[in-house]
C-alpha cells in the first residue's frame, strides 16, 4: 500500500529527496496550494511490481518522483485533477475543463495499443501517465526512452499529451506516432505545479494561489 502523508510530512519528504532543487520547488508549490490534502508516495516494492507487470524499466526521474511525493492520496482511485494551463502555452477552455486521473495507467499485455506505443515510433517509447475521465483515449504520456537507447543516455523528463485514436490513425497511414504526440509539461513537477483543482468524487478543492512553502 502507498504511504500517506500530511502536507508537513510531504514537504519534509520533498526537501530530503535527491530530486533536482528546481523540481523540489515545483513539488513544494503543489503541496502548498493544497495544504489540507493528504498526499501519498509509493514504495519500492510497488514500483517494482508495476515495472514487472508492464515489462519496462522505469526512468530514474519517474521512480524518484513516485518514491518522494506522487500525488494526492486516494483509497478508491477517485481523485482527479484539472490544470490551469500547459507548461508551454495557454489551455483552451475545453482543455481546462478536463479531469485527469494521475494514477499510473497500465497497458494490457499483447494489446494492440501496447504494441503501438512500444513500437510505433523511432523517437519515443511513450507510456501512459494519466487519462482524462470522460475520454480515456485523451492521455498524458511519459517517455521510456528511444528504442534501443544506449545505457547512460540522458533521460527525457517531458510529459506529453496525445489522443490514442490519433496515434492509431498514424499507424494506419504508416507514419511515426511521434507526429501526433505533443509536449505538455517540461517535467512532472511542472505538471503538478499547474494543478488548479483536485476532485474527490463530487467534492472539488480549489488551489490556494498564495502558498506557504
Amino acid at each position: 500500500m502507498p504511504e500517506t502523508m500530511t502536507a508537513t510530512e510531504a514537504r519534509a519528504q520533498i526537501r530530503a529527496s535527491t530530486l533536482d532543487p528546481a523540481e523540489q520547488q515545483l513539488l513544494l508549490t503543489f503541496v502548498g496550494r493544497f495544504p489540507d490534502e493528504v498526499f501519498m508516495r509509493n514504495t519500492e516494492q510497488e514500483l517494482k511490481r508495476y515495472a514487472r507487470s508492464q515489462s519496462l524499466t522505469l526512468p530514474q526521474w519517474f521512480s524518484q518522483w513516485r518514491l518522494t511525493m506522487a500525488e494526492c492520496a486516494s483509497e478508491d482511485n477517485e481523485v482527479s485533477v484539472q490544470f490551469s494551463g500547459w507548461g508551454n502555452g495557454k489551455m483552451e477552455d475545453f482543455e481546462r475543463a478536463r479531469w485527469y486521473s494521475l494514477s499510473s495507467s497500465e497497458l494490457q499485455r499483447g494489446s494492440e495499443r501496447r504494441k503501438m506505443l512500444r513500437k510505433g515510433s523511432q523517437e519515443l517509447r511513450p507510456q501512459p501517465l494519466a487519462e482524462e475521465q470522460d475520454d480515456p483515449d485523451e492521455v498524458l504520456l511519459y517517455n521510456l526512452g528511444r528504442p534501443r537507447q544506449k545505457p547512460g543516455n540522458p533521460e527525457d523528463p517531458v510529459i506529453y499529451r496525445a489522443h490514442l485514436e490519433d496515434l492509431e490513425a498514424c499507424v494506419s497511414s504508416q507514419e511515426d506516432i511521434a507526429c501526433m504526440i505533443f509536449p505538455a509539461f517540461s517535467s512532472v513537477g511542472e505538471l503538478l505545479s499547474r494543478v488548479a483543482r483536485v476532485r474527490r468524487r463530487t467534492r472539488v478543492i480549489e488551489a490556494r494561489l498564495k502558498t506557504n512553502l
